[in-house]
């Protein structure tokens, strides 16, 4: 089995465990995807974690292998998940405090008053805590708890709702399928470019019922990772048997992305009154990934207006690390559907949050021409003799509003963000 996308390398191809060999021959390598469905690792990585040429994938999971069948040291959903136990994780409590303060205040910098933590532990609470009291948290924080977490926050009587304004309990995440980026979210039709990859179910329905039930009857709010059609249809009929078994007054259900939706699955989300929170700026942002889901399906993803028109509550969503948190890159891309370079799929009343994306488009980039071209006068006008003029794009970004970040290679997302 060949690898089955390209990456971002300076070839166009996929990391391979024999390039991690050779840069680091003596050391375990493990490099994670900024979503964290997928992994690439050496072979020394795959030696200790018991991984051999004859391992079977385990059950949600998929390792890649070469057009020779060896495995070629990438590692999917939980595949990639079983090596977490072999990462090193020492971090102070001071070094915890400390990333808080960096990344709430960076987000506050955006306009950000409010954030949702899509994958916290008892250990994030603490570091939470920590900055509140230091005085250093910039933002309120409610906090999603891994469902790793939850039978023994259970017995320690913690629920949904526990905290304050500042730091609050959320609710419990579960994973029922894969990623959008990394194409392996669970589809009824294979990604284009292949005859049998439809993506990967992490979580088996019967698990993710367990999971679900257990939570629901102890007061937990469920939310549920879920980006296919499929994966949206397994947790939709999970969640539909758990409330019809411990019916509960507005129990809030969660449905994390629910990005590929069709007719169906949207009468069934506003008959049951759960939430969908799709991507705000992977559109704009990751739109040349789109390719690998075809013009036809794209009518269906993130479809902010079809479920506005179908009167669900639906919400706006960042994904951040994966996707920017910049507020107005996010309603960019939710009303244009477009991509930084191009445009991803037709202007249709599933993809567009609102008017007419036309209308915030093209017409736009002429007034902002027109204003271009009258500044540029004007200041050729007030330009002393002989002085030579000063591009615009030479200027530097103001660092204070758009934040440079490090997984981003140094750049400040202000310009992309505001590009018309």
């Amino acid at each position: 089995m060949t690898t089955r996308r390209p990456q971002k390398t300076a070839e166009g191809r996929a990391l391979t465990r024999e390039d991690l060999d050779e840069v680091a021959p003596e050391h375990p390598v493990f490099i994670e995807h900024r979503c964290g469905h997928t992994a690439y690792v050496n072979s020394l990585a795959l030696e200790k974690a018991g991984i051999a040429e004859d391992t079977p994938d385990s059950q949600g999971g998929h390792r890649g292998r070469d057009a020779s069948g060896r495995l070629n040291g990438k590692l999917e959903e939980n595949a990639a998940f079983t090596m977490d136990n072999l990462l090193p994780s020492d971090f102070s409590r001071e070094q915890a405090r400390e990333g808080v303060k960096l990344i709430t205040e960076m987000m506050a910098r955006s306009g950000v008053t409010s954030a949702h933590d899509a994958l916290g532990s008892p250990d994030d609470l603490r570091s939470y805590q920590n900055s509140r009291e230091a005085d250093e948290l910039a933002l309120r924080v409610y906090a999603l708890i891994d469902v790793q977490y939850l039978y023994a926050m259970i017995e320690a009587g913690v629920r949904t709702g526990l905290g304050d304004e500042w730091v609050k309990v959320g609710p419990v995440k579960l994973l029922c399928d894969g990623s959008i980026l990394e194409r392996t979210a669970r589809l009824s039709e294979p990604f284009v470019g292949s005859l049998d990859d439809y993506g990967i179910i992490v979580t088996e329905e019967s698990e993710l019922y367990e999971q679900a039930r257990k939570a629901h009857a102890a007061g937990w709010q469920v939310a549920v990772h879920t980006n296919g059609d499929v994966g949206i249809e397994i947790t939709l009929r999970v969640l539909e048997r758990v409330q019809q078994e411990l019916p509960r007054e507005d129990p809030c259900f969660r449905l994390e992305h629910c990005t590929v939706i069709n007719d169906d699955l949207i009468a069934r989300i506003r008959a049951l009154g759960a939430i969908p929170n799709p991507f705000s700026t992977y559109v704009y942002y990751h739109g040349e990934k789109m390719i690998y889901y075809g013009a036809e399906r794209l009518e269906h993803m993130f479809a902010v207006r079809s479920f506005l028109d179908a009167g669900i509550k639906v919400t706006q969503t960042s994904d951040y690390p994966p996707g920017p948190f910049e507020p107005m890159m996010a309603l960019q891309s939710s009303v244009t559907h477009g991509h930084e370079r191009h445009h991803v799929g037709r202007e249709s009343k599933s993809a567009r949050f609102g008017s007419d994306p036309r209308r915030h488009t093209p017409r736009r980039k002429c007034v902002v021409r027109r204003k271009r071209q009258r500044l540029s006068r004007s200041r050729q006008a007030r330009r002393p003799r002989g002085a030579r003029p000063r591009s615009d794009r030479s200027r530097p970004v103001d660092a204070h509003r758009y934040p440079r970040r490090a997984n981003d290679g140094g750049r400040a997302l202000g310009p992309r963000s505001l590009k018309s």
